[in-house]
């Protein structure tokens, strides 16, 4: 896992537009969504 830099961090909340708890927290799903999409369909493929 990669640890982001003060500037990387400072992007994603101008991109995001974080100004909240909420904010982020619909900030890192949306980050996550593709990564969590792939793990499950994998998890299926291999369960049938």
């Amino acid at each position: 896992m990669s640890i982001l830099t003060k500037d990387q961090v400072k992007d994603v909340i101008e991109l995001y537009n974080i100004r909240t708890a909420e904010d982020a927290h619909n900030a890192v799903k949306d980050l996550m969504k593709d990564v969590l999409q792939g793990s499950l369909e994998a998890e299926l493929s291999n369960t049938f």
